[in-house]
């Protein structure tokens, strides 16, 4: 039901444009970032606004390498593993890659169990096209996306606390943690400039 095989350019093509997608709500997130801390998850995995940052030519996949994310063509892309997984088919296919590097330790691996009901959630909620699923580093801090240049969109941290309510962007990823016994909390992993100056505008 996790699936890391290769995208075609023309279904990331159809994925949606970040202002078409809603704003998403702490009572969303904390029922679906539940399901996380119940299969223990968390650590790993969190939840991903579902949109395109580029368009792809035939033959390109996105691949993230450390904070950059870039399109790649297939045959310069050949040791990638999925990073981000939508709804597709009724299971969760990759649309967003990173280089496979080799670690000590592989990331906890999400279950049927965990798939199944996420998938439900989801579907159920009216979120299939919303919401994706995503890799989480919990090491690293707040990041800001935004356009770099040739089709490359760059993760920097954030230093400065006045960035964090700039009318021009957008939460883009969401990782969950267990906070006082029940109870779920929401820390924003990511955030998108989406001022109209080559990223995540319509094209």
């Amino acid at each position: 039901m996790l699936s890391s095989r290769i995208l075609p350019s023309i279904v990331y093509n159809g994925l949606p444009d970040i202002d078409d997608q809603p704003i998403q709500t702490g009572q969303a997130l904390s029922a679906i970032g539940a399901l996380f801390v119940k299969y223990k998850v968390h650590d790993s995995f969190g939840l991903a606004l579902l949109h395109k940052h580029f368009e792809m030519q035939p033959g390109e996949i996105m691949v993230h390498n450390e904070l950059v994310c870039s399109p790649l063509p297939l045959e310069a892309a050949a040791a990638t593993t999925g990073r981000s997984f939508f709804l597709q088919d009724g299971g969760f296919q990759a649309y967003e890659y990173e280089q496979d590097q080799v670690c000590e330790t592989d990331p906890t691996m999400p279950n049927e169990g965990f798939l199944n009901e996420l998938r439900s959630h989801l579907l159920e909620a009216g979120l299939g096209r919303t919401l994706a699923l995503t890799r989480v580093n919990h090491d690293l801090p707040l990041l800001m996306e935004a356009c770099g240049p040739d089709r490359t969109h760059v993760c920097a941290p954030v230093v400065d606390e006045d960035c964090l309510h700039v009318e021009d962007s957008r939460d883009t990823s969401w990782r969950f943690e267990e906070d006082r016994g029940s109870s779920i909390k929401i820390v924003v992993a990511s955030k998108c400039k989406v001022k109209p100056n080559g990223i995540h505008t319509k094209h």
